[in-house]
């Protein structure tokens, strides 16, 4: 493996926790918004506790089944740009909230703006993590 490839394996394993980190920080603007106000008993702790127990878990599955494959497509096609890396992005938050929905229909853990949000903003940090 080349540097470069390391630093883009390296940006895989962070994947989970830049995206449950962004996940969490976009979950409480959202409840902010919605609600007025942040309450740190609730809201804060239970995102941050649902972030851990629940979302860690889902964003390694995310990475798994739909990120990892995707990069390895795109790496060996040779079509990892800054555009092809953002608009992945995109589609895996889009397909983790798609398949969210499927899973838990009634739960709003993830939806479909938050999770292509979600997406982009890790792939960004990936992108600047390998530095293309």
């Amino acid at each position: 493996m080349t540097h470069d490839g390391r630093r883009e394996f390296v940006g895989l394993l962070l994947a989970p926790v830049i995206a449950t980190l962004f996940w969490g920080l976009g979950t409480l603007v959202w409840l902010g918004i919605a609600n007025g106000v942040l309450l740190a008993r609730k809201d804060v702790l239970v995102v941050l506790l649902g972030g851990l127990f629940f979302g860690l878990p889902v964003a390694f599955f995310v990475v798994i089944l739909f990120t990892a494959p995707l990069y390895a497509v795109l790496a060996t096609t040779n079509r990892i740009s800054l555009k092809n890396v953002l608009l992945s992005g995109i589609a895996v938050g889009a397909l983790a909230a798609i398949f969210m929905r499927w899973l838990l229909p009634d739960a709003t853990l993830l939806n479909l703006p938050l999770g292509m949000g979600v997406g982009l903003a890790t792939a960004a940090v990936w992108w600047l993590i390998a530095r293309h």
